[in-house]
């Protein structure tokens, strides 16, 4: 299963990275792109829920980057790293079945073969992660306006706004 995840990850990098250059976050699009993981009915739906989730969140998950990012614009990182980190971030904010380390090692091996500035995203996820308390139980989740969040990604959150005031 982890070699396999790290094919679909690699997937949704291709996936999200040509949604971003088309500007096209059309399901249709996204759906042919993961067509030929559609046999592998579990990589298809950790894809499809990535990639959802990344779009869903991503002023999110650039906040959280952006607040990481020192002596940088956010502008200028290069595409293919904003989207590593925003897949590895979203991973261990919205998966909780995915330890973050394993999120985190594998974007570093991810951007050691297609990302200009590899040190960049090690240099940004590392400290994103250490927001974070011990991992939660799984089963203990917190209901928050309409949404369920876990109390690992309040904590998170919370934190990511105090940090900007």
């Amino acid at each position: 299963m982890p070699a396999r995840r790290r094919r679909v990850r690699e997937r949704v990098l291709q996936v999200l990275y040509a949604c971003e250059m088309s500007r096209d976050n059309d399901n249709k699009v996204v759906a042919e792109l993961l067509e030929d993981l559609r046999p592998d009915e579990i990589a298809f739906n950790f894809a499809r829920s990535l990639i959802l989730r990344v779009n869903e969140q991503g002023k999110e998950l650039d906040s959280l980057i952006r607040d990481q990012v020192e002596h940088w614009e956010f502008s200028r990182l290069a595409v293919v790293d904003k989207i590593i980190l925003r897949i590895a971030i979203c991973e261990f904010v919205f998966f909780e079945d995915i330890p973050p380390m394993v999120s985190i090692y594998v974007a570093i091996e991810i951007a050691r073969v297609v990302s200009p500035m590899k040190s960049l995203v090690t240099g940004i996820l590392l400290p994103v992660f250490t927001l974070y308390p011990a991992p939660v139980s799984s089963s203990v989740i917190t209901i928050v306006g309409s949404s369920v969040m876990n109390p690992r990604r309040i904590r998170l959150l919370a934190r990511a706004t105090i940090s900007r005031s």
